[in-house]
């Protein structure tokens, strides 16, 4: 099976897969992700020797992360997958963190601000809380295994930074393997905080 994976919702990171062999490019100051991400795909496709054509499955993150960000990487799979009718995955970003650990963890990325995204999972990578955003205080007050990004590792130094490039390998194989996928009208972002477009409409209130 050959798959395609874009994340574009904490930075910019694709991940091809041929005939089991990978082949990635990450930025993680992804800012200009939208202008970066369809040559980054050609050329990991010239590399491979294979048309997207010969995609068999897209995935793509879905967030929490940069609002405009998330749109790219769903936008791009999404697109593929309707004009070549082809299954598509979609993943949330603390999933992904989640799967870098094989223990009940708390996957945690940083959000904007003093705010952070957090989920609970278990050994099985399943999400057993809500994912919920929370301040920098509150880091503190986590137990257990924490998994995190590197931002968040800086003010929570008991976390484990995970490789999400690595994390999303796993995670994608895992679903994969599964057979979670679906159509390209099953994937939509997924915000676990409110825009700064709508923030700043409730605080006008």
């Amino acid at each position: 099976m050959n798959w395609l994976a874009l994340d574009t919702a904490l930075g910019v990171k694709i991940i091809l897969s041929v005939d089991g062999k990978i082949y990635t490019f990450t930025d993680e100051e992804y800012k200009m992700a939208s202008a970066v991400l369809l040559p980054k795909i050609d050329e990991l496709l010239s590399k491979a020797n294979v048309k997207l054509s010969d995609i068999d499955v897209f995935a793509t993150t879905v967030g929490p992360g940069s609002f405009t960000g998330i749109r790219i990487a769903v936008n791009t799979a999404r697109a593929f997958a309707y004009a070549l009718n082809k299954p598509i995955l979609g993943i949330d970003c603390l999933t992904v963190g989640a799967y870098s650990s094989d223990l009940d963890c708390s996957s945690v990325l940083y959000g904007w601000g003093d705010n952070y995204y957090i989920a609970t999972f278990d050994k099985n990578h399943n999400m057993i809380s809500e994912a919920k955003a929370i301040k920098e205080d509150e880091l503190a007050s986590l137990s257990g295994v924490i998994v995190a990004d590197k931002a968040t590792q800086e003010v929570l130094s008991n976390a484990l930074v995970y490789d999400g490039t690595q994390a999303f390998i796993k995670a994608v194989e895992d679903k994969l393997g599964k057979g979670e996928t679906g159509s390209y009208e099953d994937v939509k972002p997924f915000y676990v905080m409110p825009s700064q477009a709508e923030r700043d409409l409730i605080n006008k209130k």
